[in-house]
């Protein structure tokens, strides 16, 4: 696709940002990943905390007019990111503070979020993720650990209310693994997501289509790994998601150094350095990612596991163990192992899977 450069309109110097470049990622070479619109930094201007896009000149947006916008949110316990998309371009993107007191509060923040995408572009179709597990059948929220407010309630009268346009609601890590398996250079087959940072998330794309299972979700994060394990906010003991997420990490090197742990980020450079305490703990996270894997690997033989959330930009220091174990203990191995990899979309695949996902059912 040619590159085509938009010079913005003038924007006064205070209060003026540049947004990253797609060419500061670290987008794996060989992954289709077409986002003109950030091939180039463009000015945007800060109001009252929020984010906006500086304008088109009028024949870009006379073209553009003529064109598909989906509008995609990623809802966290802490912040709903959303981003404005157009085909594979990101024009536009905001994230503000979740209201996580009662659902009426909620909700009245997902509008004002909404309506303010609506307001700059013509939105025809719109993706939420919540993370839940969402009843597609029943159109109910269910197990919000990070959204007590909203469990076991409807959703679809809630968003109705506010928006007249055809929409989706689906797991965040199911839309976050459509959008990384939309934007890969490899389609069809058998494609897996796992998200790690303070959960662990799964999505599942089985030849194009998203897989959700009976009534709408899969929770891979709850396999077992460690059948006397510690217990997990699920209920169950020695979870995937109690051995491979922030919290066991920080756990781990506090226990080996009986200090205080610092972040994820801190520990892997002391790791990079050579510390052992570090080093250890990545080898143990890396064998229970392991164990995880190899049960992926059995089950699903998937063509694709790609790496997203916050800890994948640690993966060099525990994805050797996490290969060697899952060698060791596949099998299949040698005849089958899939393509292991980070994602590229990092913190914004919930919301451009969102938005993609709406495209693909709506558009």
């Amino acid at each position: 696709m040619e590159k085509r450069t938009v010079n913005p309109a003038p924007m006064p110097q205070e209060g003026r940002k540049t947004e990253y470049s797609l060419e500061n990622l670290p987008v794996q070479k060989g992954v289709s990943f077409v986002v003109e619109s950030f091939l180039s930094p463009r000015p945007s201007v800060a109001t009252q905390g929020h984010r906006f896009p500086s304008p088109l000149p009028s024949c870009i947006m006379g073209r553009a007019m003529k064109e598909t916008y989906s509008l995609g949110v990623d809802i966290g316990g802490s912040a709903m990111k959303a981003g404005v998309l157009r085909d594979e371009e990101i024009l536009w993107e905001n994230s503000v503070p979740t209201k996580k007191g009662s659902a009426s509060e909620f909700y009245g923040a997902l509008a004002l979020l909404v309506e303010e995408a609506r307001a700059l572009f013509p939105v025809s179709t719109v993706g939420f993720g919540f993370p839940a597990l969402v009843d597609q059948s029943l159109h109910r929220l269910l197990r919000l650990p990070n959204l007590p407010a909203l469990t076991d309630t409807d959703y679809l009268a809630p968003i109705k209310s506010f928006l007249p346009l055809p929409f989706i609601v689906d797991n965040d890590a199911n839309l976050a693994a459509f959008g990384e398996y939309s934007l890969s250079s490899k389609k069809g087959g058998t494609f897996l997501l796992l998200t790690l940072g303070s959960g662990v998330g799964t999505g599942l794309v089985i030849g194009g289509n998203l897989f959700l299972g009976n009534r709408g979700f899969i929770e891979g994060g709850h396999i077992v790994v460690e059948p006397e394990g510690k217990i997990c906010p699920c209920g169950s003991r020695g979870c995937l998601e109690t051995e491979t997420t922030i919290r066991p990490l920080k756990e781990t090197y506090s226990s080996l150094t009986n200090a205080p742990s610092p972040e994820p980020a801190e520990i892997g450079e002391r790791a990079r350095k050579g510390e052992e305490a570090a080093l250890q703990c990545f080898r143990r996270f890396g064998y229970y990612l392991g164990l995880g894997l190899t049960t992926f690997q059995n089950l699903l033989n998937p063509d694709t596991i790609v790496l997203g959330g916050g800890l994948s930009h640690l993966a060099d220091l525990f994805l050797p163990t996490a290969l060697a174990t899952l060698r060791e203990r596949s099998y299949t191995y040698p005849h089958s192992l899939p393509e292991i990899r980070t994602g590229t979309l990092l913190n914004r695949a919930g919301f451009v899977g969102a938005a993609l996902y709406a495209a693909h059912k709506h558009g």
